[in-house]
């Protein structure tokens, strides 16, 4: 996943500059964060983009100044749910704002970028759930089908609307497609069926953003196979779409 995610991210950055800039990531020093940050730097060097910087966010306030001393103008920051925010009330109080700052997706959580305010705006990161909260998916089907099935089961709205909650939805209605997929097959629902329908995938699940699917062959394990970029409006107190889904298919 966060190979993926990265690989968009750095599509993203070549596509918004053509003409090149100058890139830091600011990276936390949980196990995950590292991961992150690694694979996102790994991305870029595949794509020949430099990274001029890589600062630890332990200290916010350091990692910001850091970065704008360095002149970094597109800042990836590798975070952590619970720590998202903290960068971007640094950057507020060190002046620095960066042409373009990146997060991974689990970066998603609104009461984080509430608190930052104005620090926040327009930070930008990859989707590929849907929100069911949002407007423009009030009469999707697949929203639609994730709210009556939880509601049926007495989950809180406010738990619904959690990406978590989207996430965990996702990753089960994955696992029943793969096992409908094993039972149609002519060996019928065994061991081996589901091992081979595991490896090849090419479905759109209906919490998934329209326009990407869970992709994978007997030779290569796509997973998600692309992300819409979305961006917190501070204004608004909500994340929009910044584009249209980027394709990370091989």
């Amino acid at each position: 996943m966060a190979s993926n995610e990265a690989k968009f991210l750095v599509n993203l950055i070549e596509t918004r500059f053509p003409d090149g800039v100058k890139v830091g990531v600011a990276e936390n020093q949980t196990a995950s964060g590292k991961v992150q940050s690694e694979a996102f730097q790994e991305a870029a060097k595949e794509a020949g983009l430099e990274i001029t910087k890589v600062v630890s966010d332990a200290d916010p306030v350091a990692a910001a100044t850091t970065l704008k001393s360095e002149g970094v103008e597109a800042v990836y920051h590798g975070g952590v749910t619970g720590t998202c925010g903290a960068f971007d009330t640094a950057r507020g109080r060190v002046g620095y704002e960066p042409e373009l700052v990146l997060k991974p997706s689990n970066c998603v959580n609104a009461v984080e970028y509430i608190a930052a305010g104005k620090a926040a705006d327009g930070v930008e990161l990859g989707a590929f759930g849907k929100d069911p909260n949002s407007p423009e998916n009030k009469d999707d089907a697949g929203v639609k089908e994730y709210v009556a099935q939880m509601t049926a089961n007495k989950v809180p709205a406010e738990v619904q609307a959690n990406a978590v909650a989207v996430s965990g939805w996702t990753q089960a209605d994955l696992i029943i497609n793969t096992l409908k997929q094993a039972a149609a097959s002519e060996d019928g629902l065994t061991r081996l069926s589901v091992m081979e329908a595991a490896r090849d995938q090419d479905y759109a699940s209906p919490m998934l953003i329209n326009g990407i699917k869970w992709f994978s062959t007997p030779d290569l394990l796509t997973g998600i196979d692309g992300f819409r970029p979305i961006k917190w409006v501070a204004a608004d107190k909500a994340f929009v779409s910044a584009g249209d889904v980027i394709s990370i298919r091989p």
